[in-house]
Parts: C-alpha cells; structure tokens; sequence
C-alpha cells in the first residue's frame, strides 16, 4: 500500500480490500505499479495478475449467475408487494369498503400471477 502511494496511487486499505474482493477493478496503470511493488518485473510478469481469460462457458455461467440475482430480487420485491396488497384488501374489508367475495377473488389474482407451471413458465399475466 505504502509502495502504491509512493508510485503516486491514492491507496488505502479499503482500497486494496475492495480489489482483493472484487468489488473495484485493478486498473492497467494500477497493474503494472502493483508488480514493482510486490517484485516482479512488469514486462514479464504482466499477464500472471490478468491470468487466463475466461472461456465463452465461464461468461455464460456468470451471466446465468447475475440473471438468477436478479430474478430473485425481483421475486423479493413481488412477494413484499403481494403481502401489502394482502394486508390493505383485508383492512378494507374489515371496514366494509369491499366485500369478502371481492378481497377473496383479488386475493386470488393476485397469488395467481406469480405461480409458474413445471417448466418455470409465469401461467397468468396482467
């Protein structure tokens, strides 16, 4: 870290945290400072930071990865909806705003749009 600072790279332990952990890119220019520090010679040892580059699998399954996070997030924030929308149909019909037959059968839609048959495939649709 006191080496990258001394290469005139503004470094801190989060900083080298957040690079060990993915969670900041190396830069090129980083890189190349990086192996002086930690002895090697650049020129030739450039390539041992950047490795093998990924095969057209790896991208797929990290692709597939990202996409499952994603569809997860998306099921979180319909079943928190879903629970809300729950709840304000039950107050309204305990207040006599609707009646029980239509808090059940919007109950019922509502439940029915996420429900997916065998293959993963949404059954109902707005």
């Amino acid at each position: 870290m006191n080496g990258m600072r001394e290469l005139g790279h503004s470094w801190s332990k989060t900083t080298l945290f957040s690079i060990e952990h993915n969670a900041r890119r190396l830069l090129a220019s980083e890189a190349f400072d990086l192996l002086i520090c930690l002895g090697y010679d650049p020129e030739k040892d450039l390539m041992l930071i950047f490795g093998e580059p990924p095969s057209p699998a790896d991208y797929s399954m990290q692709r597939c990865g990202r996409c499952a996070t994603k569809v997860e997030d998306a099921w979180n924030v319909y079943l928190g909806a879903l629970e809300v929308a729950e709840k304000s149909l039950t107050e309204e019909t305990e207040k006599g705003e609707i009646t029980k037959e239509i808090c059940r059968c919007t109950t019922e839609e509502a439940a029915d749009l996420g429900k997916v048959d065998e293959r993963g495939n949404q059954r109902k649709t707005l």
